[in-house]
């Protein structure tokens, strides 16, 4: 699972919404929207996230012990 959180505060800091984030990413908005709900993302999306929001460390939003033990 993933920590969408984390994922909202990079878009915050950047001033993206989730319509220009799906945009893009070249996948609509109401996949984003489900992706986010289900906390769950594509290796390729991961990586185009990583990538547009300048994930520095990755392995705590993507691979988050605190969503694991939920």
């Amino acid at each position: 699972m993933v920590n969408m959180d984390e994922i909202e505060n990079y878009m915050m800091k950047q001033n993206i919404t989730k319509s220009q984030l799906a945009k893009m990413m070249g996948i609509s908005r109401k996949t984003l929207d489900k992706r986010f709900n289900r906390k769950v993302l594509l290796a390729a999306e991961c990586n185009a996230l990583i990538k547009l929001l300048k994930i520095e460390n990755p392995s705590q939003i993507f691979f988050s012990s605190k969503l694991l033990a939920e």
